[in-house]
Order: structure tokens, then sequence, then C-alpha cells
């Protein structure tokens, strides 16, 4: 090991002194980077797409497809300040909606769970702007994940290669993008990585009880339970696999709340799967499986006529598809209960999810960031500095795609 790795290893492991001893400098260190970075991007989007002067896509009715989720963006373009435009489109639009109108505004309403939605209303009664709240709670959350992010790559390798993990991390485009516009993605996030670090500290009904959460946000969450109950298994005893068995039970009375939720309001058991304006976007076993066989070639060309697909979305669910599998192997070796939940998690991506979606779920998959890159070789570093711009950069173009309408995933 180097002079220079271990000297930076001890700084990093330095403490603000203001802050006290408990808040370790690595942290501070890795947040303010990445607010930097975000809000160098943030500005050099709005000058680039002129959004002081020009209306933004997402505020011109004569653009937008006027549908009813999109009225939410369309008719207050006159009382949303113009920078929060940087913030909006696609299933913000939905989400706004539901918290501004109910979820009884539209039948498709219910494919989004009402975690996100429920914790915003709560916050909403003191911040009294529907906006601002789910944009606070956008960016707490963002920021939040970044960190207990990191606290989890220190349990699974030295804090300087967590440091340069989680910048990594952070940078990568659909990490960057989807925790930065208001989705639910960086909310489902922070829970999922916090329920995680718990379980790590053998915390494991909290951990449960998060997991919960997190699947009343997003329903991925609740294949945290498998893990959960596998790392408290001190012993194979029956009496020790009962008692701990509530472990699995927890995780998934979040997703059950979500569908109690959708039959309260609807009146339909079954609401929460009637679903179906994103039925045409196929999943990708029904895609490979049977779209492609029946139609051959011309398959890549619908039922996506509707969308404006962005030029990187195919290569990222190539790489969305691809890569996963490489990793999930590689992970059975730092953390079998990890490469489980990843295994599982993928799947249901595969079966259950929309193909052009594949890369965000994918993205937030976390256990695929345990390991991204290795810096102790010769161009270790150089090839750390190299990535993280290039992830920057596609980030910034992927970013004005979808503040221009374009389908990122």
């Amino acid at each position: 090991m180097s002079n220079g790795k271990l000297e930076l290893d001890e700084w990093l492991q330095s403490n603000f002194s203001l802050l006290g001893k408990r808040v370790p400098k690595r942290y501070i260190l890795t947040l303010s980077i990445v607010l930097l970075i975000k809000s160098v991007s943030a500005y050099s989007v709005f000058q680039y797409l002129n959004m002081d002067q020009d209306q933004p896509y997402w505020a011109d009715s004569s653009r937008v497809e006027s549908l009813e989720q999109n009225l939410v963006l369309t008719k207050n373009v006159d009382t949303y300040p113009r920078f929060t435009y940087l913030f909006l489109g696609w299933d913000s639009a939905w989400y706004l909606s539901i918290l501004t109108h109910g979820y009884k505004f539209s039948d498709q309403s219910f494919a989004f769970f009402p975690g996100f939605i429920y914790i915003a209303s709560l916050i909403d009664l003191i911040v009294k702007n529907s906006l601002f709240t789910m944009l606070l709670i956008t960016v707490i959350s963002g920021f939040l994940s970044i960190s207990v992010f990191q606290f989890i790559l220190e349990f699974y390798t030295n804090k300087t290669y967590a440091f340069y993990y989680t910048l990594i991390f952070a940078f990568s485009p659909y990490i960057f993008i989807f925790s930065t516009v208001v989705y639910a993605e960086g909310l489902f996030l922070v829970t999922t990585l916090a329920s995680w670090w718990l379980c790590l500290k053998g915390r494991y009904t909290f951990s449960a009880i998060l997991a919960s959460i997190s699947a009343f946000i997003r329903p991925p969450g609740a294949l945290l339970a498998l893990p959960i109950f596998l790392k408290s298994i001190k012993s194979l005893t029956f009496k020790n696999l009962i008692r701990k068995s509530y472990l699995i039970i927890l995780p998934f009375t979040g997703y059950l709340g979500a569908w109690i939720n959708a039959w309260i309001i609807s009146g339909d058991s079954l609401a929460i799967i009637r679903v179906n304006e994103w039925n045409g976007m196929y999943t990708p076993l029904v895609f490979f499986s049977n779209v492609l066989p029946s139609y051959g070639l011309e398959a890549f060309s619908f039922p996506l006529q509707s969308l404006d697909l962005h030029i990187l979305l195919p290569i990222s669910i190539f790489i969305s598809l691809i890569f996963p599998l490489k990793i999930i192997y590689d992970l059975l070796k730092l953390d079998l209960t990890l490469s489980i939940y990843s295994s599982i998690y993928y799947l249901g991506a595969l079966l259950m999810g929309s193909m052009l979606s594949l890369p965000r779920y994918m993205f937030f998959l976390f256990p695929l960031w345990i390991r991204p890159i290795n810096i102790e070789n010769r161009y270790g570093k150089q090839c750390f500095i190299l990535l993280l711009l290039i992830s920057i950069a596609v980030s910034f173009y992927l970013w004005v795609g979808f503040l221009n309408g374009l389908f990122i995933g």
C-alpha cells in the first residue's frame, strides 16, 4: 500500500471539529462534491435550455400530450417558478397530480405506490406547497442515500475505496437524474439502503420495518425480506426459524398496504393490477419470447410510436440486461444474501417491469454498485476520473433529453 494511499485513508478518517467527532469528514466531503456537481449541472442545464426565456417543454401545452396527469404542469406554468421545471417531467406529473387531486383523478394512478404520496401529504401539512414538498423530499432523500450508501460500502471495503465508489454511484446517470427529479426513486433508495445498513448492524426488526416502508414506496422493497431473514439466522433450528419468520412477513406488509389502499379508494380489490396504460411497453420476457419472434425487427419500432425515445436508451437497456449477470455472480463471494436479493430483483424486473424502464430499475439495485471499479491497479485513479467525467457528461445529456420530453427510462 502506497504512502499516498495511507495519507488519503488517514485524512478521510479525520473529523470536522466544529461538527463533533461523530461526523466524519469523508461524508461531508462526498456530499460537498455531489452538491457542487449537481448545482453546476442544474445551472448549466437551465442555461442550455434557456429556461428563463423559453417555455419549458413540460409547461408547454402545445407540445405536451394533453393527458390528465400533465395538466398539473401545463396549467401551473405561471405559478411554478421556472427553475422548478428542471425537476419535472414524465412520472413527476403523476405524483404531483395524485398529491393534488387524490388517487381517484385517474384509474391509472394506482400504478404508483402510495408511500411517496402519503409522506409528501404529511410534510405538506407544514410546507403548504405540493411542488416544493415533493422537491424537498427528493433533494433530502437523494443526498441521504449517498451517505447511507457510503456507510454500507465501508462495511465491505475500506474507507478510501468506499469514498471513490460512492462518487461513481452518485454520478451514475440514472442515479444522478432520478434522485434529482421528482420521482419516488430517491425515497425508495434511501429507505432500502437504510434498511440494509440496519441489517448489517444487527438491528433486524428495524431493518424489516424500513423494508416495509420501502415496499410501500415501490414494490421491490419487499424483496429485502429474504436477505434480512437470512442474515438474522444464527442457527438452522426449527425454533429459531419460526422465531425469525416475522422478518419475512414485515416487509410484505408495505406491499399489502399499497394493495389495500387502492382497494379502499377504488372499491376494486384488483385495482392495483388493473392499470393498463403501460401494457404496450412490454416486459423484457414478453418482448423477447413473444413480440420479437412474431414480428421480427419490426417489433423494435412499435408500440413506441407515441414515445420519443432518447438515443442512449437502447444502449442503457442492453447494459441493464447483460452487466448485472456478471456482478450478481461476483456478489456470491462478497455477500451471498446480496447475490440472492439481486437475483430475485433482476428476475422480477425481467418478468414484470417495462423493458423501456429497465435501466431505471437496475441502476437502483444497490448491490450492483458495491465494487464498480478497482483503483489499486496502475491506471486505477486515471480510470476513475475518466469514468466520473463520462458519467457526468452522460447525465447532463440524459437530463436535457428528459426535460425535452424524450423518454430516458
